[in-house]
């Protein structure tokens, strides 16, 4: 989705910021839970240090309790690394941790309302936490304070702000990892954007830009003036000339190719096959595919992310086993996330999230 769906989304079906208040009992929650993950850590460093006092001190009987020390010190980072590495895993890909799954709180990404990644997870985690570490107790205060300064509404710190995140109230507003309540906002949004009557600028020659198209006769050559637009009650309509229309045409249409279009607006016409990502290279499965290379600011493309396949009017897509994954988004809001290796139909008006950004396929009228 575009930044323009997340705000329709935001303003009339509900996706509300977290407030101030669960955020910082979220964090109080997640604090408590890596304190009891790197209990054994704390309660083992002063038997060590004794253990070690008593060695420098040449003490025969401290080599045996200060082995079993460093022995349990080894255990116990390897629980603290591997509970940490447990809690940025489930963050970026649900978006959650025990402290906010118990607050109803949400992290998503702000652009799409998809997962976070474990990227910006992890870079988050990394402005939250390493401050405290460096002043126990306060370095963390000025982050948790920042959402008040978002003057967007949002109440983005600037953690969230750095790593393009954006924490949302679960329980009180729309949860965007609901597939059923997200696929009806988004249906009920498309309902309403297809309804709305399309405005289209005046082709009359002279008109300002904001004037909307109005039905006039044009001229042979094409152009019509304000003058006669503006007084077409009182003339006659101009006579048009008899065009001759080729009957092969109809028999015969234009054939269409596939192309995507991307976030951009730049369109790329399709080949048969072709490999899509931030420095795509084919290996040996993939002789005679094209290669397609897109430049990425968010940093979340993987080299070689998407392979893109068409044959006899038909679309499919493949990830190739990319870190972030890729999305698929149908015509109707429906999101899915492909799994790696495996191909997808993909149909006129299907968008694909590679990394930060999307490319929307469509067929066009060959030239």
């Amino acid at each position: 989705m575009t930044a323009l769906d997340v705000d329709d989304l935001s303003t009339r079906f509900g996706v509300l910021s977290a407030p101030l208040g669960r955020r910082a009992l979220a964090f109080v929650v997640d604090l408590a839970s890596l304190m009891a993950i790197s209990s054994p850590l704390l309660l083992l460093a002063p038997e060590a240090g004794q253990a070690l006092s008593r060695l420098a001190a040449g003490r025969s009987d401290a080599s045996e309790p200060l082995a079993d020390s460093v022995l349990q010190m080894v255990v116990g980072s390897t629980v603290l690394f591997v509970g940490a590495t447990a809690i940025l895993v489930v963050l970026g890909m649900r978006g959650t941790t025990i402290g906010k799954r118990l607050l109803g709180l949400r992290l998503v990404e702000e652009d799409s309302l998809l997962r976070p990644g474990a990227g910006n997870a992890l870079l988050r985690s990394a402005i939250v936490w390493l401050p405290g570490l460096l002043v126990p107790g306060l370095g963390a205060l000025p982050l948790l304070a920042s959402p008040a300064t978002d003057r967007t509404g949002r109440r983005r710190g600037w953690h969230d702000r750095a790593a393009g995140v954006w924490l949302v109230d679960a329980r009180r507003g729309l949860d965007p990892f609901d597939r059923d309540a997200l696929r009806a906002a988004k249906r009920e949004l498309f309902r309403a954007r297809e309804s709305a009557p399309l405005v289209m600028p005046s082709l009359v020659t002279g008109t300002p830009i904001d004037r909307s198209l109005t039905d006039v006769t044009r001229s042979i050559a094409g152009v019509v003036s304000p003058h006669v637009a503006e007084s077409l009650d009182a003339t006659p309509a101009a006579t048009t000339r008899p065009v001759s229309v080729d009957p092969r045409a109809a028999e015969h249409p234009s054939p269409k190719q596939w192309a995507f279009v991307l976030d951009d607006g730049t369109r790329h016409p399709l080949p048969p096959r072709s490999l899509v990502g931030r420095e795509p290279t084919a290996g040996p499965d993939c002789d005679g595919f094209s290669l397609t290379t897109l430049l990425d600011p968010a940093a979340k493309m993987s080299r070689t992310h998407l392979a893109i396949e068409v044959d006899k009017g038909r679309a499919w897509v493949s990830d190739l086993g990319s870190s972030n994954g890729t999305d698929l988004i149908t015509p109707l809001g429906e999101v899915r996330t492909l799994n790696a290796h495996q191909r997808y139909d993909v149909a006129p008006g299907t968008q694909v999230r590679i990394g930060g950004r999307t490319l929307r396929f469509e067929k066009v009228t060959e030239l």
